[in-house]
């Protein structure tokens, strides 16, 4: 059987070897014209500015993309769902939830996710020692679950996951 075109990309992409690094952040890209474009975002030059808000960038994609805040318009659908959004990396990563492949694996237990700080959280969970304790109580991870994290601010969010207090609303679907 003939491999798809896309398949074919994957598989020469995965091969490849991220030759261009950028030397303020952790960023790689295969190809050169990819970092070039990349290291705009590091600059203090933002040429491209929206004419209905404040937002101002360097990459003239970035506003391209930002210009569909805008918009009622939701581009994308999942085929397996309703779910619909506006960008396409939005799409891909809803689609994760929909695949019985996850692509993080614990090497102590069975746990599997999709997202690699879903798994870094996890893996927190077989440590004896954690980063954050309790100032008062020494204590360390969430009372009602198996959470665990390294610093307050991110403990302080999660205990809110046990309540019905809702922080930020998705832009995207307006659900909390």
């Amino acid at each position: 059987a003939e491999k798809s075109t896309e398949k074919k990309k994957v598989e020469k992409k995965t091969k490849a070897v991220k030759r261009f690094c950028c030397t303020v952040c952790d960023f790689t890209a295969y190809y050169e014209s990819r970092m070039k474009t990349h290291l705009l975002i590091h600059s203090e030059q933002k040429p491209f500015k929206c004419s209905q808000c404040g937002y101002a960038c360097s990459v003239k994609g970035n506003l391209k993309q930002h210009m569909l805040s805008h918009t009622e318009t939701k581009h994308f659908k999942c085929s397996d769902c309703d779910y619909t959004c506006k960008r396409k990396e939005h799409l891909s990563r809803h689609m994760l939830t929909h695949s019985q492949t996850k692509l993080f694996k614990c090497v102590e237990c069975d746990y599997e996710c999709n997202y690699k700080r879903n798994l870094d959280t996890h893996i927190l969970t077989h440590s004896e020692t954690r980063l954050f304790k309790c100032s008062e109580c020494d204590y360390a991870g969430c009372p009602q679950c198996d959470y665990a994290c390294n610093d307050k601010p991110s403990w302080e969010i999660h205990l809110l996951n046990h309540t019905n207090i809702k922080l930020y609303k998705c832009p995207e679907c307006e659900l909390y």
